[in-house]
């Protein structure tokens, strides 16, 4: 799942209804600052935030994207497979 935070929206609010789904993760994505983070569901029934490592990238357990802010824009990688590199939104 993936929400696209606004101020003063509910996207963490919503956290503990898509648990109530199993939905096994959760990925908040700020809209202006395009700052990632990666919720995953734990066997306890909430959700635990991913830490993002010394270079920035949160990783996805499910998927095994990456993604971090990165000047203005999204970036999301498939692990460390540099051609895979893209940047949202795209340069036009």
């Amino acid at each position: 799942m993936v929400e696209i935070r606004s101020h003063g929206d509910e996207s963490y609010e919503k956290l503990k209804f898509y648990a109530r789904l199993g939905v096994p993760e959760v990925w908040v994505v700020e809209r202006d600052l395009k700052t990632p983070e990666i919720f995953c569901l734990e066997t306890t029934g909430a959700y635990s935030l991913v830490l993002a490592n010394a270079s920035g990238w949160s990783e996805s357990q499910e998927t095994g994207l990456r993604m971090r802010a990165d000047d203005g824009k999204l970036a999301i990688q498939k692990g460390n497979e540099p051609d895979t590199l893209g940047r949202l939104p795209e340069d036009q």
